[in-house]
């Protein structure tokens, strides 16, 4: 069984083509491929080695409060010259360092 290893890559000047530094499962020397064949070759090396492929976080989602903490976060987020944003990320921040 192959060892999944993390890949580099970077755009090339013909779009839509992805140059690998590092690749994963049996290709090793940099070479060329489309997007799409990057990610079902990653997806079908998974499934080989039994490993959950790797989810992308893009840095925001929904979060569903209460409308009174809604209002209490928005108002201190105000008061304290912050964004909303601001307040919920730091809030987050501050529960995971409490949980290391």
């Amino acid at each position: 069984m192959s060892e999944l290893s993390k890949f580099a890559f970077w755009s090339s000047t013909n779009h839509g083509q992805l140059a690998c530094v590092f690749a994963f499962g049996r290709r090793r020397r940099p070479s060329f491929f489309t997007f799409e064949s990057v990610v079902d070759d990653y997806l079908a090396d998974c499934e080989e080695e039994g490993v959950r492929p790797e989810k992308a976080y893009k840095g925001s989602f929904n979060v569903r409060v209460r409308p009174e903490i809604h209002q209490k976060a928005a108002i201190y987020s105000i008061n304290h010259g912050e964004s909303l944003n601001r307040f919920v990320e730091e809030a987050i921040e501050e529960k995971l360092a409490r949980t290391k």
